[in-house]
């Protein structure tokens, strides 16, 4: 009798491990469908895949469940495993659609709820600092989630990648809050601290020809401080959990306005260090004495991120 439990226990495990095999060939044949399909493949395969996609976060409640990023989305999970974020695009008839969906942990009911985010059009959604929601969501791929705390509550930032448009690339950083009740805002409050303004996202414009630096972590870098008893610059050494991304300037003078002219100056990045809830600037660091510490985390690249 022990035996014959002990093989049908075995027997369970093949089938539970065989099932999500299978349903894991099934979203990679989805996904290399997809990017290699035709328009109209493309909007059916897609809806497939939205399906699948959807119906796999609805399984649990208790908690999320987990996907592999591929070539055509990124999954973000918080240390917590109370935030899921799975976010795409897809270029049809030249012109890119963003999809994501998100599973939060609602703290009142002491459960998850999961979104589809419908997308809204991005550049005036960001030009005009407008607060969004799931319903009007500034689309874009997000690559990277940041979790900073102030006063008990959680920020998520998020590091995202936008298509390109007249000859003009674009990067983003967008802060998610979620409420107890896991509901979602997008760019809800002005977190960003730049040049003695507030924003509420940052967007980077800049040359498609070109590579941009957008990356968190912890950094070794140096400042030259005016030493006012010695009337003298020396050299100081910082270590700091920030964001960094290049400085632009324009090829020409006259075209410091387009996008599509400007690129990184390759010798000095800027960043934003995360103090008392807001995202302050910090300008003018010699990318020559800039040092990440932490490693880069093992995540699958898009086919979209023709750049790194």
């Amino acid at each position: 009798m022990r035996i014959k439990t002990i093989l049908i226990l075995i027997l369970i495990l093949y089938l539970n491990i065989s099932f999500a095999q299978i349903e894991k060939n099934r979203l990679l044949q989805l996904t290399d469908s997809i990017l290699m399909g035709s328009d109209e493949s493309k909007l059916k395969l897609n809806l497939e895949l939205k399906e699948y996609i959807h119906q796999e976060l609805l399984k649990s409640t208790l908690e999320i469940q987990k996907f592999d990023s591929n070539a055509l989305f990124i999954e973000l999970t918080d240390a917590q495993e109370k935030l899921q974020i799975i976010s795409w695009a897809i270029q049809i008839d030249n012109k890119w659609e963003y999809w994501a969906y998100v599973k939060s942990y609602n703290e009142q009911k002491k459960e998850f709820v999961v979104w589809e985010l419908i997308s809204t059009d991005f550049y005036y959604s960001l030009k005009q600092n407008k607060k969004c929601d799931a319903n009007n969501w500034p689309g874009a791929v997000y690559f990277k989630l940041i979790e900073t705390k102030y006063n008990n509550r959680n920020y998520y930032t998020l590091l995202g990648w936008l298509a390109n448009k007249k000859q003009a690339a674009f990067k983003i950083i967008e802060v998610l809050s979620i409420s107890k009740s896991g509901k979602l805002s997008f760019g809800k409050s002005p977190y960003f601290s730049i040049n003695k303004e507030y924003q509420n996202r940052l967007l980077f414009a800049y040359s498609a020809q070109s590579k941009f630096l957008l990356d968190y972590g912890e950094y070794d870098y140096t400042e030259r401080i005016w030493d006012r008893k010695k009337k003298k610059y020396r050299s100081k050494t910082f270590s700091e959990y920030m964001i960094t991304f290049d400085q632009l300037i324009p090829l020409y003078p006259d075209l410091k306005e387009d996008p599509a002219f400007l690129v990184p100056s390759g010798d000095m990045v800027d960043a934003l260090v995360f103090e008392k809830g807001k995202w302050r600037k910090k300008t003018n660091i010699d990318a020559r004495n800039l040092k990440k510490k932490t490693k880069k985390p093992n995540t699958a690249k898009l086919q979209l991120f023709n750049e790194e």
